[in-house]
């Protein structure tokens, strides 16, 4: 059985997951859990390793219920937000309620929080931006590196004469 090849621009799921700071057994459990769709053979997109990078938030700052709960509300509607590369966006979960909403701008975040109940903000673009940003690092390294040069082995040459 032959592997598929990750395609130029994409990257493994452990290395999106690695991007996005979680643990490689997550993926596969929020791909089950059907809070993710699974990477193409051919690797993660930039979308898809945001995807990761804010679900993880998202899990991490509520409690895993709440977490599930809010993203199931919002997935659809951050997943269009998340292409345009918005500089802000925060998730507004209301646990009373069950409600979520997304706010890009402070007029939207203030519409949001305005309710008589507890709510939590989380936000969202920092961990998005940050796991895309160490992606496009790691591909530029990839991309700068030549066959005779791609190798992590260094040669110490050996000094002539003198004990060594």
């Amino acid at each position: 059985m032959s592997r598929t090849k990750i395609r130029s621009g994409r990257v493994s799921v452990p290395k999106a997951c690695e991007f996005a700071g979680v643990s490689r057994a997550d993926h596969p459990r929020w791909v089950s859990d059907g809070l993710l769709s699974p990477c193409p053979a051919d690797g993660c997109s930039e979308e898809h390793v945001r995807e990761i990078a804010v679900l993880a938030r998202v899990l991490s700052e509520l409690t895993a219920d709440d977490g599930r709960v809010a993203w199931r509300l919002v997935a659809n509607d951050l997943r269009n937000r998340l292409v345009r590369q918005t500089q802000r966006l925060d998730l507004v979960y209301d646990p009373k309620r069950s409600t979520a909403a997304l706010a890009e701008t402070d007029a939207q975040l203030s519409r949001a929080v305005r309710v008589d109940s507890f709510v939590r903000v989380v936000r969202l673009a920092e961990p998005a931006t940050e796991a895309l940003r160490a992606m496009e690092r790691w591909l530029g390294g990839l991309s700068r590196a030549t066959p005779s040069r791609a190798s992590n082995i260094v040669r110490m040459h050996r000094r002539s004469g003198g004990a060594q």
